[in-house]
């Protein structure tokens, strides 16, 4: 009877945690999110591309 108590226990633990951590890892509050991560990119980036994209990060302070 302890022995299922205590799987159970270290079962739900487990499981708890793992909801937790879910839930956290949703939670966007006081993270800063980098300010290209919602660029789409759906072909390959040309020259042009990647010197406005640079000159975008140095505007912000991401590049020297």
């Amino acid at each position: 009877m302890t022995l299922q108590f205590g799987i159970i226990e270290v079962l739900a633990k487990i499981t708890f945690y793992y909801l937790h951590d879910r839930a956290w890892h949703r939670v966007q509050w006081g993270t800063k999110r980098h300010p290209l991560a919602t660029l789409p990119i759906s072909r390959e980036i040309s020259d042009v591309d990647m010197e406005k994209i640079k000159n975008y990060l140095r505007d912000l302070g991401y590049l020297d």
